[in-house]
């Protein structure tokens, strides 16, 4: 009786082990902690767990994995609300409990390889996350790899995703491995596809980098303010607040840039509206002689309805507005329903309900054509490459995590800026309000930054774009084909199990 017992309690006991494990090797591989090299055998654990699992558990124990991976990446949400780590974890999660599920449906069904269906369905979920009023995409495999240079270079090709591919592959071909650990043909096989995969992309990454050394010079320079205001304190003030800009910018144009770019709200009152702010603004901008980027909210009329958007705006010299670009992707729940957020007590912080844009601006200056993303935007590698493809030479991000008093959303979200550098081989530049301030070079590095909660600035030497990559070409196919290749082995084994059933029915009958 107590073997039984024992036995079943083993039979529960290790698969759980093994998707915690899962979990926590996948949130040990992104910021802050940052042991990326962990993201090449994360799934393994799991993969093991749900092998011969049926499709309730199977689900069960990916999802698991899935909690436990956002709640180790997504703690810093307390801040918000004890219960928000969780809350995200529980949607979030979902989806690595739907890879399981699928993985193990088409694998019990199509004869397919793991080597394709592991990567394949990995990516599908990743994609699945970009889409929808809850869209987050954080959490990417290939965004664990951001420190590493020669391996984050492949994103020039298919993205992110592609090194997420990668990445599932290796795991997939090591996983082989263990389950056929006494099988010498399996083996090798696995052993020689994952050298092959780990040598053409350190090949790859090697020769992209030596090419960008010798790229062209850099011939345009860019004034980055940071200036760490707390807009969220009592006694904020939007004139200080333009008093603190105004003395890192006259410190900044001292070095004659060709543009000054602010940080997201650096009005935290509705610019056009609060108009001694503005006319404060103009007249501090008049006197810099430059190109200014800056970033407001602003209150528009559409159809006769009031609505408020988060918006970047150029001036001129001449202190024209050159244009307005108006933040497309919200934060979840956060800005497009945080006034239910404050009724509710949820939340102490905000600035209120914003309606997303839908216009692609370019703003141009003598000297090149720039893109602009506000924040969250930069998280969708789609509308970057779209801006861009308009006749963007280089990208500005404007942003302000200090909402978050968090370090670790911080670099989390810094971190996922350096791959729109790799994807479109572009000069990349975030301006944050409280950090972290960046400038990105096409390879991903890099080169000038300013921390977390510090006040400073620097300037941005650039080299405009003048090619394009084959992700620009091309976009998301990676993940586009890995989806199709999803939806095709679902089909295929729907009708491959109708027809077993038949045949199951015919031979019953016979007999």
């Amino acid at each position: 009786m107590e073997t039984a017992t024992a036995k079943k309690s083993e039979n529960w006991l290790t698969p759980l082990a093994l998707t915690v494990l899962s979990g926590i090797l996948l949130a040990l591989s992104f910021p802050r902690f940052d042991f990326g090299f962990l993201a090449w055998i994360a799934l393994i654990p799991l993969l093991v767990a749900v092998e011969g699992k049926d499709l309730a558990r199977s689900f069960i124990y990916g999802y698991i994995t899935g909690i436990v991976t956002f709640i180790g990446q997504m703690w810093w949400l307390n801040v918000a609300h004890p219960l928000a780590p969780f809350a995200v974890s529980i949607i979030l999660g979902a989806y690595i409990g739907f890879f399981s599920l699928l993985y193990r449906f088409v694998q019990g069904s199509v004869p397919v390889t793991p080597l394709i269906t592991i990567p394949a369905l990995w990516v599908s979920t990743e994609f699945a996350r970009q889409f929808g009023a809850i869209a987050f995409p954080v959490g990417m495999l290939g965004y664990s790899q951001h420190n590493y240079l020669p391996v984050i270079q492949f994103a020039d090709i298919g993205g992110v995703y592609a090194l997420s591919f990668l990445i599932a592959l290796i795991n997939a071909s090591f996983y082989i491995i263990v389950k056929n650990i006494y099988s010498r043909r399996h083996i090798i096989r696995s052993v020689v596809i994952a050298v092959l995969i780990i040598t053409f992309i350190l090949g790859y990454g090697s020769n992209k980098m030596q090419q960008y050394r010798q790229a062209g010079k850099t011939d345009f320079k860019v004034a980055v303010i940071q200036p760490n205001i707390n807009y969220y304190a009592k006694n904020y003030d939007a004139h200080k607040a333009l008093d603190v800009v105004d003395g890192l910018t006259m410190q900044a144009i001292r070095e004659k840039p060709d543009l000054i770019a602010w940080p997201e709200t650096v009005i935290e009152q509705y610019s056009y509206f609060h108009t001694d702010a503005l006319e404060k603004l103009l007249r501090r901008a008049r006197k810099y002689n430059n190109y200014l980027l800056y970033g407001s909210p602003r209150e528009a009329n559409s159809n006769g309805e009031k609505k408020i958007y988060n918006s970047a705006f150029l001036l001129s010299p001449a202190n024209k507005f050159l244009g307005v670009y108006d933040k497309q992707h919200l934060i979840p729940v956060f800005e497009n329903f945080s006034d239910y957020l404050i009724r509710l007590g949820f939340t102490r912080s905000s600035r209120g309900t914003y309606a997303a844009g839908s216009d692609f601006t370019m703003f141009r200056t003598p000297k090149a054509n720039f893109a602009v993303t506000i924040c969250f935007d930069a998280l969708f590698p789609d509308l970057v490459g779209q801006l861009l493809n308009s006749g963007g030479q280089f990208m500005i991000n404007i942003a302000d995590d200090s909402w978050s008093s968090s370090a670790t959303e911080h670099y989390q979200h810094a971190s996922m800026n350096i791959f729109r550098a790799v994807e479109n081989r572009i000069y990349y530049v975030r301006a944050a309000n409280s950090g972290i301030s960046m400038a990105i070079s096409p390879l991903g590095k890099v080169e000038k930054f300013i921390s977390v909660y510090k006040r400073g600035f620097f300037i941005a030497n650039i080299s405009p774009k003048k090619g394009k990559t084959i992700y620009n070409l091309y976009g998301d196919f990676v993940a586009y084909l890995s989806f199709a290749l999803t939806i095709n082995a679902i089909i295929f084994a729907i009708i491959l199990g109708f027809f077993v059933h038949f045949e199951t029915i015919k031979k019953q009958i016979s007999e």
